[in-house]
């Protein structure tokens, strides 16, 4: 009976702390998780407004892809490009409407079949997504080109177009770490509190099943007296009362000390 007392006892403060943990570590997990989320979020929109057009007069058709364009328009430096801030790994593939690679906009050394295979698995599943590349971790969008032309007055015109696309890749495999390390760490630690709060609890458990048990204890042990006590006058009476029932016809005197006779 006391076992069963101190389990559902120990049960329920290690349901009431592991209901905390969860909720304490899964807060603080949420909230890293969106701040880096968001922050990847940002660093990808930062991409797709990566360059602009200087322009004297407007192009006919700035934002139409053609073979070479972006590369010769950047080697004339009218291409401003740019990367990903805090140097985070990136590179953008511009492609047509077919996904065909039109041009690359990257600093990062890698195989020709590393960005045809990226361009290809991006332009399929399309949209936003993630994909697994060289053993590293790639966020992409795929937006259709935008180019924003500043002519000498100071004004400006951005083009969109659905006949070219720009597919921005950024390397997410840090940030990924970071939150399956992270995750492994609450992991660690909560079943590690777990396991210290469970023998704190089964040494105070015990602690404070001792004064119950003593008064138990004790309450059984007045029982006990209390019947081995009654049970002398309780064999007198008994034994007097089947005296009297076996001789009715004799007569009963009591004693002028008040024993009968």
């Amino acid at each position: 009976m006391f076992k069963k007392l101190r389990n559902r006892f120990l049960f329920l403060n290690m349901a009431v702390t592991s209901l905390v943990m969860i909720v304490a570590f899964g807060a603080v997990y949420l909230t890293t998780y969106n701040n880096i989320q968001n922050e990847n979020q940002r660093k990808l929109s930062g991409m797709a407004k990566s360059f602009t057009i200087s322009s004297e007069r407007p192009l006919e058709q700035p934002y139409t892809p053609q073979d070479g364009y972006l590369s010769n328009k950047r080697e004339q430096g009218q291409i401003v490009s740019m990367v990903s801030s805090d140097y985070t790994p990136s590179f953008t593939i511009f492609v047509d409407k077919n996904g065909v690679i039109i041009d690359i906009d990257t600093i990062i050394d890698m195989p020709e079949e590393s960005y045809s295979e990226a361009a290809g698995a991006a332009w399929k599943k399309g949209g936003q997504s993630a994909i697994i590349m060289g053993g590293h971790i790639w966020l992409y969008s795929v937006i259709p080109v935008s180019v924003t032309q500043i002519y000498e007055d100071g004004s400006s015109v951005t083009n969109t177009s659905g006949d070219s696309y720009q597919i921005s890749f950024l390397d997410i495999t840090d940030t990924q770490k970071t939150l399956r390390d992270l995750l492994i760490t609450f992991i660690i630690v909560g079943l590690a509190m777990l396991a210290v709060i469970f023998l704190i609890s089964l040494y105070f458990a015990n602690r404070s099943m001792r004064p119950v048990i003593s008064a138990w204890e004790k309450q059984r042990q007045f029982i006990a007296d209390a019947s081995h006590e009654l049970k002398t006058p309780l064999s007198i009476i008994i034994a007097n009362y089947d005296a009297l029932l076996s001789n009715q016809d004799e007569t009963i005197r009591v004693s002028t000390d008040g024993l009968i006779t």
